[in-house]
């Protein structure tokens, strides 16, 4: 059987052409439209994990901090500020054995070689308290989302921090800085809230932007919500308006009302409505 001359190889021998590439082309863009905010939601969603195991690794070593005391939770204040709870996070270090688990992986704070940056807030109202005081301790918020605050957190005493572990009261944030001087909203903007904008009061309904004062108030970091610890241990992602003041009350909303009404003598921890 003779073979194919040179020439009717050549003739069966083809190229794409203009308009076949351009069709690959505009497939590849449309896979690429589709799959990558798949994979930057996959990634954030790894983040948000990381953070929660992070912040429930708080609850829980300063839950193991309060069996060594009496069943109470952290209140003593750094260099004597008049805040119990100032200067927590080097209290629960010896139970929670990492410095790495202070840092949510969205923190663009990134502390130095001696200070590492705590991505979180110890509820004030918390602080020095009894843990049967709280008669809804699922629903009681331990701790909370925040950026700013590099912590010598391998000192128990939290000597040496560029800011002391701060405290937050359901409304504003409280710390001290390296002289032991307490700082609050606009005195102190280097810190702020990553909750989001949905905390309650009794009064006007909803904080804003207004409520406190700061570089990014109130932005929450993880999607449109934040991680919280509860005083039971366990921590979640909530949406920020689950989230009510106690500054005057607690629990769930009654039917027909807007807002919480029954009253705790435990003072003004914040709560989520779940």
């Amino acid at each position: 059987m003779p073979l194919p001359s040179k020439v009717e190889t050549q003739r069966h021998i083809h190229g794409f052409t203009l308009i076949e590439l351009l069709v690959v082309i505009a497939i590849i863009c449309i896979l690429a439209s589709i799959l990558f905010p798949v994979f930057a939601r996959a990634r954030e969603n790894a983040r948000r994990t990381s953070c929660l195991n992070n912040i429930k690794q708080m609850s829980l070593g300063m839950l193991q901090y309060s069996q060594d005391y009496d069943e109470r939770f952290h209140g003593a204040s750094a260099r004597n500020t008049p805040f119990p709870g100032v200067g927590w996070a080097g209290a629960i270090y010896p139970y929670v054995k990492s410095s790495q688990v202070y840092r949510c992986p969205n923190d663009t704070n990134e502390g130095n070689s001696t200070n590492v940056p705590v991505s979180y807030a110890f509820n004030y109202y918390a602080a020095s308290t009894a843990l049967a005081a709280h008669q809804y301790p699922a629903m009681g918020i331990l701790f909370s989302e925040i950026s700013g605050t590099d912590v010598n957190v391998t000192d128990l005493l939290e000597v040496g921090s560029a800011n002391y572990s701060a405290i937050d009261n359901g409304q504003i944030l409280l710390w001290a800085d390296s002289s032991g001087v307490v700082k609050c909203c606009k005195f102190g903007d280097a810190v702020y809230h990553t909750r989001g904008a949905g905390v309650l009061d009794h009064s006007k309904g909803r904080m804003d932007d207004s409520d406190e004062w700061g570089p990014q108030p109130t932005q929450p970091r993880h999607f449109n919500g934040a991680n919280y610890a509860f005083m039971d241990g366990h921590a979640k992602w909530v949406r920020p308006q689950a989230v009510r003041s106690f500054n005057y009350s607690y629990g769930p909303v009654p039917s027909g009302h807007l807002y919480i009404t029954a009253s705790d003598s435990t003072g003004a921890a914040y709560y989520s409505g779940q």
